[in-house]
């Protein structure tokens, strides 16, 4: 089993916008999601877990649809 679940992160975009999942350089353990676009301010929301991280990324990239 892998000790790094998330060594290099994810990154998509779409017409202007992207949204990031990487691992917290500050804190080992923990997941940053950035969001981002042309014309908003960039959000960044800290996790304790992956799956919280990865299921946060999922409900901002569907977001993106309405």
């Amino acid at each position: 089993m892998a000790t790094r679940p998330l060594a290099f992160g994810l990154r998509f975009r779409h017409q202007g916008r992207s949204v990031e999942v990487r691992a917290d350089a500050r804190a080992p353990g923990r997941y940053v999601v950035e969001r981002s676009g042309r014309r908003t301010k960039s959000e960044r929301r800290e996790h304790a877990s992956l799956g919280e991280a990865l299921t946060d990324f999922a409900r901002i990239w569907r977001g993106r649809l309405h």
